[in-house]
């Protein structure tokens, strides 16, 4: 089966070339492929005061990196211990749902408003068996989430 492609020299003079099925399948696989993968380097400041440098090919493997390399984590994802966020206290089906509400919570300056009619009264929010603040500089205990998610808008505030 042949199949016709506009070829690259001849693509503004509308000439047509012809190829074989399998050389047009590898034409456009070749096509496709980024010249270089991305890089993403970390940036991360080391006791001795020089920076890690170490190249990763994607943001999730930064974020891997980052974690198990230096106990590293975004200061909105240390907040969320269940599926709730403790700024709002709205309820998220899990804890990545959550993050991804206070990524763009501190981006925007406030947790998002939606226009939409909510569901959070189908999720049940799931607190973790022991609630303990995750910062650093604190590791407070709490009875209860509410407590927690106090502490968390009077102590840690994201803005």
């Amino acid at each position: 089966m042949n199949c016709s492609l506009l070829d690259g020299e001849d693509f503004f003079s509308n000439k047509f070339q012809t190829f074989d099925h399998k050389q047009l399948h590898k034409f456009t696989w070749n096509f496709a492929k980024p010249a270089e993968p991305v890089q993403f380097c970390c940036s991360f400041i080391l006791e001795d005061g020089t920076m890690c440098g170490k190249q990763c090919h994607g943001k999730k493997c930064l974020g891997s990196h980052l974690y198990g390399a230096h106990k590293y984590c975004p200061e909105a994802y240390i907040n969320i211990i269940c599926n709730q966020c403790p700024f709002c206290e709205k309820p998220f089906a899990n804890t990545s749902a959550a993050n991804r509400h206070i990524e763009t919570a501190q981006n925007n300056g406030c947790c998002p408003t939606f226009a939409s009619k909510s569901n959070a009264h189908l999720a049940p929010v799931r607190p973790p068996l022991e609630i303990t603040c995750r910062h650093l500089d604190c590791l407070e205990s709490f009875e209860t989430l509410a407590l927690y998610n106090h502490h968390i808008r009077n102590n840690h505030p994201l803005w």
